[in-house]
Parts: structure tokens; sequence; C-alpha cells
């Protein structure tokens, strides 16, 4: 007899657990195991080698299926049942102060340390896979938050996570530059965006920044008027439309769209500094004045200082305001691909029409033709 691990989405479709380690609708490349016990103790770990595909399907609606039959078991109901039959692993200490004397018993019999986590007003928020879709965040610490054995796979977590649009928009005031992997039993930041994802950052900044670059190369030499030649129009149309090129031309409106582009290409860099400075300059200043006497600081000049940072970290949340908004409502690899992919936009012009090509390149009379073209390279001068 064999048994199958199925999923059973709000409206009822069927998905099925395959070979190849995902979940499918079709009818074939199951897998299935021996017995229903084999399934059961496989299920935890199968959520723990793959949170992303797991991490967005709620438990409660995994089922235990068997071939042939359209009956289905619950599959909480079995692991309920089963669930104190694998010894209890030894106690460790807790130490955070995030930790509540409940919970630290909670991660001593379980020995899941690791969570992901990212910092808010001072406070850690944690990783909650049951709330919503896509998971949320949640605090203070407690029984609901995600936690694992494997370090590799909380950080694997966290790193999709980076990337989920959908999760941080529920969080508009939360900075994905400060989602950390903790080990839950003495704090300790184990993975952090602000460290891990930089090389990242970089490549993709170096090129979009490259391909902005070729873009700009060719524009500048199709706009250059030196560079056309010349073919000039005979009949203009009576009712020709209205439209001021002199205030609105493609000149003008490239240099203003490049450098909203160059600011998009740095837009994590410019999160970046201002985290910098939400993080860490305004907390030492406050630790400073926490922890030293009044007395002994000069007022004056720490005055000043502060001044000057909060000025510069004006500047940059201004900035971050208006470059993240845009990012969020503008696709910079679709439109570098978009302009990079027009033909119209370069110097270069075909025909479409072998017979008319022919017709018309005899009427070119200052552009020698070539025996057997079906291309020229022209460029119009406008009159409006």
């Amino acid at each position: 007899m064999a048994f199958e691990l199925v999923y059973v989405s709000k409206v009822g479709n069927r998905s099925y657990w395959t070979k190849a380690h995902h979940f499918s609708k079709k009818d074939d490349d199951h897998y299935r195991w021996d017995s229903r016990a084999a399934l059961v103790s496989a299920f935890d770990q199968l959520r723990q080698d793959y949170p992303t595909i797991f991490g967005q399907k709620k438990v409660d609606r995994f089922y235990i299926g068997q071939p042939g039959t359209t009956e289905l078991e619950q599959l909480t109901t079995v692991t309920d049942s089963t669930a104190n039959r694998t010894p209890v692993p030894a106690e460790v200490d807790v130490s955070p102060s995030w930790v509540s004397a409940k919970m630290a018993k909670k991660v001593k019999k379980d020995k899941k340390y690791y969570v992901v986590a990212t910092r808010h007003e001072d406070s850690y928020h944690f990783l909650d896979t049951t709330l919503y879709e896509n998971g949320g965040f949640v605090y203070p610490f407690n029984a609901n938050v995600r936690r694992w054995k494997e370090e590799e796979k909380a950080v694997a977590t966290a790193k999709t996570l980076t990337t989920n649009q959908r999760l941080w928009a529920k969080y508009p005031t939360f900075e994905r530059q400060y989602l950390t992997v903790l080990d839950v039993r003495d704090g300790q930041v184990i993975w952090s965006t602000d460290e891990q994802q930089l090389d990242s950052i970089a490549v993709q900044v170096s090129q979009l920044s490259e391909r902005l670059e070729r873009l700009n190369q060719r524009l500048v030499s199709h706009f250059n008027d030196g560079e056309r030649g010349t073919l000039t129009v005979t009949n203009q149309t009576a009712d020709q439309p209205a439209f001021d090129l002199d205030t609105y031309n493609a000149v003008e409106f490239f240099r203003c769209l490049k450098y909203v582009l160059q600011c998009l290409v740095h837009r994590d860099q410019l999160n970046q500094f201002l985290g910098w400075y939400d993080g860490k300059i305004i907390q030492d200043q406050l630790h400073m004045v926490e922890l030293t006497d009044l007395a002994a600081i000069d007022a004056d000049k720490f005055v000043q200082y502060l001044q000057e940072t909060r000025r510069i970290r004006r500047e940059a949340k201004d900035l971050a305001v208006l470059v993240n908004t845009v990012a969020d409502n503008m696709d910079v690899k679709n439109i570098l691909n978009k302009l990079t992919g027009n033909m119209s936009l370069a110097n270069h012009y075909q025909f479409r029409d072998h017979h008319a090509a022919e017709v018309l390149q005899n009427l070119i009379l200052a552009v020698p033709r070539k025996e057997t073209a079906t291309t020229i390279n022209a460029q119009t001068t406008r009159k409006v």
C-alpha cells in the first residue's frame, strides 16, 4: 500500500508532492511512501528542507492520500498522535532578555535555536509563517515564531525574504536591511542583510550601470545632429497636430530619465546609507547622552555635530522617499530592455519593402547608394 502527500487549496484544488520535490496538479510522478508513518515522519523534514515551498502553505491543508481513491486523511490529525515518539534532547540554557521563561522551556525541549527577525523601533520582530499568505512579523517572541534546528536553513529563508515584495508591503515602516538570523541561546546575530547582501547589491548596481551607460552612448550619437544625413519633406500635412518640441524633446527627456534610473539603480545603497544613520549614528549619540555625565560633554560641539548628522540624514531620507516610491512603481530592468531593444533609437533605419526601397533610394540624390543595399543610414532634420 502506498501513501501520497496532498495539499488542498481554499477552492478545493489538489496538489501532490512529486519526485522532483515540488507540488503539482498532474496525475503522474507523485512521490509515494510505503507507510503512513513514513510519510508523517518525513513531513517535518520536508518543511525544513523546502521552507519557501512549505512556508506559504497552511499546515491544516495537508492530507494523506492513497493512489486510486479520492478519500483523504488530514495530516495534522496523524501528526498530533505521533508528536511524542521522538526522545526529547538535552536541555540548553537560554539567555536573551527577549526570551520568556515559558519560551525558554520550549526551546530547551525542541532545540530549535535559530529564528529570523528584523529590528524595528529598537526591538526585534520575529518571523511567524502562520500569518497571512506569505508570513509576517510578530512581537514579542512567542510560540508562533518559526524556529529552525539547522542554521543554514534559517539563513536560506532569510535570504528569500529579502526579495519577497508581498511580505514587505505589509510592513511599510520596516527596513529590510535590518533582517537578521539570531541564535536564541545567546541572542547572537548569525546572519544579517547588511553584511551578506553588499556583494550582490554591488554586482547588480554594476550591471545596471553598465547597461545604462551603453544606452547613453547610443542615444548621444542618435541625438547628435552632426552625425545625421538629410531627408527633406516636400508635402506637409495641412492640419499638422500641435506639439512644442522646443519645450518637450527627446534629448531632455532622456537626460532626466537617465538621472532617475541612476538613482533607482543605487536604491539599495541609499537605503543602506539611511539605515546606517538610523541604526548606528543616532543610537551612538543617544547612548553617549545616556551613559556620559552631562557635565563632561561639550554641549556646543555636540549640538553642532547632532545638527550636521541630522541634516545629512534628512537629505538621505527625502531622497529615499522619492526613490523608493518610484522604484516600487517602476521596473528599471524592463525599461532598459525596452529602450535597448527599440531600434528606432539608433542610427539605423530599414526599409520594410524591397521594391519600395529601390524606388526611394533612386530618389535620394545626396546619399551614395550601395549596389545591393536594402537599408540606408540617414537621419531626418525636424521641421515643426
